[in-house]
């Protein structure tokens, strides 16, 4: 599976989240965040994702189209994650996971860097163990691709606590925005 690097420029997608609305990759006027998520349940994700949940107004003001792509059925989603209001993408069968070269390791979860995130999503979220299709074993990515479908950064997680933080992102924006 080849991984993707910065300024790779990708084709143009459209993507329906999980209430059937369509997403276009890249948007016009907006950056895109594309992250990889795990599984729905997954505690780590979830207390990733919260993060994100609590500062979409942040998001919003510096113009990022968040696009979470999980490797569960829509269902699944919908009854992990109810009223989330980023856009949520099921990849059950993990077709974009591999277009986009997001891999998965036994080291996802063995990882100790992982555990204190782990603990502290397990005691806000539950545990939930991967069902169906998904897999403990997945590893997290993040693109930050910009209006013209050029990829401007790239991060391929080694865990699953290994992804960037919302302030990163923030970070990462500014810093394009200033160097174009």
């Amino acid at each position: 599976m080849k991984q993707l690097i910065s300024g790779t420029q990708i084709k143009n997608i459209e993507l329906h989240d999980i209430y059937g609305n369509k997403i276009h990759i890249p948007q016009a006027k907006h950056w895109t965040h594309l992250q990889f998520r795990r599984y729905s349940g997954c505690a780590v994700c979830n207390l990733h994702l919260h993060s994100f949940i609590a500062r979409n107004k942040e998001l919003n003001a510096s113009n990022i189209q968040e696009v979470v792509i999980f490797n569960s059925t829509p269902e699944r989603i919908l009854a992990d994650l109810p009223n989330c209001p980023l856009n949520i993408v099921s990849d059950a069968e993990g077709h974009l996971y591999s277009e986009f070269g997001v891999g998965k390791a036994v080291m996802a979860v063995f990882n100790p860097s992982v555990w204190p995130a782990a603990i502290r999503g397990a005691a806000k979220f539950g545990i939930q163990l991967p069902r169906d299709n998904e897999t403990s074993w997945g590893l997290p990515a993040d693109f930050l691709i910009d209006k013209d479908g050029l990829i401007a950064a790239v991060h391929y997680g080694k865990h699953a606590n290994d992804q960037w933080s919302i302030d990163r992102l923030l970070n990462l924006v500014a810093l394009e925005e200033v160097a174009t």
